[in-house]
């Protein structure tokens, strides 16, 4: 066995073994570079938050998110998450903020009565336009950046995993604008995720699981023994980064 082989074990191992909690990437910590959209939706948050008095936060994780914008003073703030393990997680993080966490059977059935929010947020969630509208309240905002169709096309092709579609900017804006809402602020960002190591990736693919509903580093060794070989070779895989950002606000 080569000395390169035995990284490649050590580090799919790690990979592998590594803990992964709520919406936690942490461990990923300088093993991948991973670029910012040209936006702040954190900037874009905080600002819609000064002028709102009720807020909900769709697909929360772990609160990992959420809690960062604590205390929430004179803001009523409710979160949704469906990911089963995520719930208690998000509920023992944010009850004790006065969240209220709604553990859901699916991401776009809100439980919620109508006109209830004059802020929805949603980063990185599935979500329907109708059920949206009908939580918010006349003039609230969805503010909402997602992850696009073309996102880790390259690492996905390469795997054998579930490949995205073409879920973009244009369609959103065209049904946001059907369905009686104002875009205030649309933004689009192409670039490029770099995993410095193979057991960055291995972690990352078991994270997002619905990718590579198969994956095990028994059975895509291959796959991932190619991946390896070309960062040893070249420094880093290289896979797209699809982000965009909606500012909405119902008419």
């Amino acid at each position: 066995m080569t000395e390169n082989d035995n990284r490649f074990d050590q580090l799919i191992q790690e990979g592998a073994e590594a803990e992964f909690k709520g919406w936690n990437f942490s461990w990923l910590n300088g093993r991948v570079q991973d670029p910012d959209p040209f936006w702040s939706y954190l900037d874009l948050l905080q600002s819609a938050m000064k002028n709102a008095t009720a807020m909900l936060d769709m697909g929360t994780g772990g609160g990992e998110f959420l809690a960062g914008l604590a205390p929430f003073e004179n803001l009523k703030v409710s979160a949704t998450e469906s990911y089963p393990p995520n719930i208690p997680i998000a509920k023992d993080r944010l009850e004790p903020l006065g969240v209220t966490v709604y553990g859901l059977d699916h991401p776009t059935e809100l439980p919620i009565t109508d006109d209830t929010f004059d802020l929805v947020i949603n980063r990185h969630e599935e979500y329907d336009i109708q059920e949206v509208k009908r939580v918010l309240k006349p003039n609230g905002i969805f503010l909402t950046q997602q992850v696009g169709g073309s996102n880790d096309r390259e690492l996905l092709t390469d795997i054998g995993g579930n490949v995205g579609d073409d879920w973009a900017l244009d369609m959103e804006v065209e049904a946001f604008s059907k369905a009686g809402f104002k875009l205030i602020k649309k933004a689009e960002s192409f670039d490029y995720q770099r995993f410095l190591d193979i057991g960055a990736v291995v972690y990352y693919l078991r994270a997002i699981s619905w990718a590579v509903p198969d994956f095990s580093i028994t059975s895509h060794r291959e796959q991932l023994e190619k991946i390896h070989n070309i960062i040893e070779s070249t420094g880093n895989y290289p896979t797209t980064k699809h982000r965009f950002l909606i500012e909405a606000h119902l008419l």
